[in-house]
Parts: C-alpha cells; sequence; structure tokens
C-alpha cells in the first residue's frame, strides 16, 4: 500500500472545476494544473485534486474517468480507495478511545488479545501506531495459492500463529499494515462498533462526510472510481485484489470533497484536545535522520522550504493517493487516483511550487 512510481500517457480534456470565491490561482497557474494531469485526462483512469488554503477551497477540479466502461467522469464527489490514507483515520479512532479512558498508547497488545504468543506482552499500542511493533507483515503470511479476500479475522488468526517478531519493538521503523489491522479490531472490540459503524458514528457524521464509507464485502460504495492498471500500453480494469478488504490498514473509500471537511477538523478540538492532536502530528519514530524522515500517530513528518510537512500516501492494486499537509500555512493538497502506480510524488513537488514557494495565490 505504499506508493510507487511510473509514467502513465493518456488523452483528451478535463471535466469538473470548482473555485471558491475567497482566494484564487491565476489562469496560468490553473493552466499549468492542468498540464500536470494532462496523462490523466479522458478516456483514461482519472484524479481528483483539492488544493485548500486557511480553511477555504482554493482549487478543485476533476480529470479522466472514474469508470471508462462507462464513460463515467470523476469529479470531487468521486470515491476513490483510500489505501494507506486510511491509517490517519485508525489512528484518530485509537486517540478518541485513548480520551475516553479507554485505552492508553502504553498498554501492551496482550492486554486485549490475552490468547496472543507472549511477544504481544512486548508490544505498546504506541509501537503499533508509529510502526516500531517489529510484528509480522501478513501480507509475508498469506499462501501463493490463496484466492479469497483477505478479513481482518484472517489477519488476526494467521499472526496468532507466528512465535517470533521481527525485531524489538521500538527498535526501529517497519512499516505495518498488520499492526493497523490490529489497531481497527482493538476499536472494534473497545467501542462495541464495527470498524464501519464507528468511523461513520465518531468521524463520518459529525463531518458531514456522507460520501465516505469502508470497503466491505458486498457493499456498495456511491459515486466510486473504479481501479485500472497499465498493461501494455492499455489501460485493464484492476480494481481489487485478495487484500481490499482489510479495513484499519486501507479500507476507507472516500472523496477530496469529504476529505476537505477532515482536513478542516485537525485544526480544531473536533475529535480529541490539542493535547492529543500535538502527539498525532508529532515526531514519534525516526525514520531516516540524514533525510529528515520521520512518523507521528497515522502521518508522516517530514520538512520541506524550511516548513513542518505532515503528509501520508497510498497505494493499492488499482489506486494512488497522496494528502500534504503544511499546518503553519494551513495549506493542504490531496489527489486521489484510480491508477496503479501513478507518478503522485512529481506532481505534488510541481504543486507546492506553484502554490506555496511561488506564491501563485492571488
Amino acid at each position: 500500500m505504499r506508493m510507487q512510481v511510473t509514467v502513465i500517457l493518456a488523452l483528451l480534456p478535463s471535466v469538473f472545476i470548482n473555485i471558491m470565491p475567497a482566494q484564487t490561482l491565476s489562469q496560468t497557474t490553473m493552466n499549468k494544473i492542468d498540464s500536470m494531469f494532462s496523462n490523466y485526462q479522458s478516456p483514461a483512469p482519472g484524479a481528483s485534486i483539492i488544493i485548500i488554503k486557511d480553511g477555504e477551497i482554493l482549487y478543485q477540479k476533476g480529470y479522466g474517468f472514474a469508470d471508462i466502461d462507462n464513460d463515467k467522469p470523476t469529479a470531487p464527489n468521486t470515491n476513490y480507495r483510500l489505501a494507506s490514507v486510511t491509517k490517519q483515520f485508525t489512528a484518530m479512532g485509537i486517540m478518541i478511545l485513548a480520551e475516553q479512558g479507554k485505552i492508553s498508547l502504553d498498554d501492551p497488545l496482550i492486554k486485549y488479545f490475552p490468547n496472543y504468543p507472549k511477544w504481544a506482552e512486548q508490544i505498546k499500542i504506541i509501537n503499533m501506531l508509529n510502526h516500531t511493533s517489529g510484528i509480522w507483515d501478513y501480507e509475508a503470511l498469506i499462501p501463493d495459492d490463496w484466492a479469497i479476500p483477505v478479513s481482518d479475522a484472517d489477519v488476526f488468526n494467521a499472526i496468532m500463529e507466528e512465535d517470533s517478531l521481527y525485531f524489538n519493538p521500538g527498535e526501529k521503523f517497519q512499516y505495518s499494515n498488520t499492526a493497523y489491522v490490529l489497531l481497527g479490531l482493538i476499536i472494534e472490540k473497545l467501542s462495541g462498533l464495527s470498524f464501519s459503524e464507528f468511523l461513520k458514528e465518531y468521524i463520518f457524521i459529525p463531518l458531514e462526510m456522507n460520501n465516505s464509507s469502508t470497503n466491505l464485502m458486498n457493499a456498495k460504495i456511491p459515486n466510486r472510481a473504479f481501479g485500472y492498471s497499465e498493461v501494455k500500453g492499455s489501460f485493464v480494469k484492476t480494481d481489487q485484489s485478495i487484500t481490499s478488504y482489510t479495513l484499519g490498514d486501507g479500507g476507507i473509500y472516500s472523496s477530496v470533497s469529504d476529505l476537505f471537511k477532515w482536513e478542516k477538523s485537525l485544526y480544531t478540538e473536533k475529535f480529541v484536545s490539542k493535547s492529543s492532536l500535538e502527539k498525532i502530528f508529532s515526531v514519534s519514530s525516526i525514520i531516516s535522520e540524514e533525510n529528515n524522515e520521520a512518523y507521528g500517530l497515522g502521518w508522516y513528518i517530514s520538512s520541506r522550504y524550511g516548513k513542518k510537512c505532515i503528509w501520508h500516501s497510498g497505494n493499492s492494486r488499482g489506486f494512488t493517493n497522496l494528502i500534504t499537509r503544511f499546518p503553519d500555512e494551513k495549506l493542504s493538497i490531496i489527489i486521489l487516483t484510480n491508477r496503479n502506480e501513478a507518478d503522485l510524488d512529481s506532481i505534488e513537488k510541481q504543486l507546492e511550487e506553484l502554490v506555496f514557494h511561488n506564491n501563485s495565490v492571488q
């Protein structure tokens, strides 16, 4: 579910635009943004983008198709599978429960899963949130001939069979989808709700994120984009894989219009206190001191242009996404795509140069 890099080609014009009047971009800047997404225009699988400044929509637009087979264009309310962008919601869920006194970040994993092996005594909840648990990657445990979708229960049971860890908890950073699947299960256990119900009750409904949901088997996703991959110069539908139905690590579907509401809430105490927000957005584990890369709780933390940058990517078969926040500038860029291994890093950097570094706001 990590971002990978490739270059994909496509054609023709873009589809939707809606700009708030309080702040605008110059026409030259908007034309430059269009050129960045030239490879995402119809009839190719597309992208939805939103740029947020000071709590307002500076720019949002859809490019290309959400569903090529039915000529359905993308729009700001198009739902994409968020993949690992989901982790920030799972982390917030844990922090909500912590403020309710139902969990401590210093609690050992075995407190919630008492039948787990002895190694679960060593792993703290904080280790799971900041990817220092050392717990096995469930993807590595899936048999080669496994053909049915993997469930959260499958992950839970597979990990329970392991008698060791990759390393001692807290020793180093190692990205773990497994940890976030288990965190989702802990949310269910402590709240008495399914992960989907918890998100709906505690986050989606309060924020009126009415377009957002989780990827449950046989569930109908409204306004959904279907995932595609480029194969020998053509796009092939690759919408789901056997790991598409685990939830805490990557199971949310959402749109840029809904994520706008989510992003604004992160500057408030809507869900948790200021001190809890500071924990979420503060360095909790070091990825690379040399490259100034770190991880908070559900977010990567780095520095660009001498400013704090908080971000997360999401990649699963057929979808590539990126959300980037400059909290001190109250500037955020969110890009969701329905194609495999989209090259969003370079687009993001160009957008930052246009909107942030070069002061293109009028």
